[in-house]
């Protein structure tokens, strides 16, 4: 029990690093300089303003100098990854709990992917490499590597082929349609390193469940030109396919 204490603190830590990542990383900014100010009378935070959660609630929420309102958005994201930590970690073998931290790692930054993706429609791609690294570490398997290829290259030749037929009759580079980008291709890989073929699969087709509610509400509001991100999507499917095996077992199930 302390121990799960000690992870889901460490994660806390680590969700308020993300914090910090989502913010300056898409802007090329140093992760670590200049130290964290209030980004609306820009003092600089005092280390007791920077502990995960309990500063905010302690806080009120505010700035401790301007009382400026400060987002739910850093406790949130801190709590998100304390649990992730929580409910990847394994501590039944010192071996388990060494691989288990690069599973926690990777979701963590998956899900830090998800929050920047949404924001500024692009991921960086060191952070996107980082992740499918973390998660080839954990699996640490010759079959998890050839899977994530598998995936990567079919995601890669079906977005060739969509495309090609998409495209025929344009005219200039302008009017080409781009149905999927780099980086859902390297999520897919992920996939596929993380959970293998048929319930990697399995994960695609929940992702893209998910996203169909968003696509029908565009399509019915006349904003179907809209760009949408598709790593959160391809990222819950994920996360509902590994966290809750059942499903992907009931999936296929269905198919079989």
């Amino acid at each position: 029990m302390e121990f799960d204490i000690l992870i889901f603190v460490f994660g806390l830590v680590f969700g308020s690093f993300l914090n910090v990542l989502i913010l300056r990383l898409p802007e090329n900014k140093s992760l670590f300089y200049p130290p964290s100010s209030c980004s609306t009378c820009n003092n600089k935070l005092k280390f007791y303003h920077n502990i995960p959660v309990i500063s905010w609630l302690v806080l009120g929420g505010k700035c401790g100098f301007c009382k400026s309102k400060i987002s739910i958005q850093y406790p949130l994201i801190e709590l998100i990854v304390g649990f992730i930590f929580l409910y990847t970690i394994d501590v039944y073998s010192l071996e388990a709990f060494i691989y288990s931290i690069f599973l926690a790692l990777s979701f963590s930054l998956l899900f830090a992917l998800c929050i920047i993706d949404v924001r500024y429609l692009a991921v960086p791609s060191f952070t996107l490499m980082l992740t499918l690294i973390f998660a080839l570490i954990y699996t640490h398997s010759l079959d998890s590597f050839k899977n994530a290829l598998l995936f990567a290259g079919g995601a890669y030749l079906l977005k060739a082929l969509i495309e090609s037929i998409m495209n025929i009759k344009a005219k200039s580079e302008e009017e080409c349609v781009q149905v999927m980008g780099e980086a859902d291709i390297e999520i897919m890989a992920l996939i596929g390193a993380l959970l293998g073929v048929l319930e990697g699969f399995v994960a695609i087709f929940l992702g893209a469940l998910v996203s169909l509610p968003v696509f029908m509400y565009l399509r019915l509001k006349g904003k179907e030109n809209i760009q949408v991100p598709f790593i959160p999507f391809l990222s819950i499917g994920l996360a509902i396919a590994w966290f809750f095996p059942t499903i992907s077992e009931f999936c296929l199930d269905y198919v079989r």
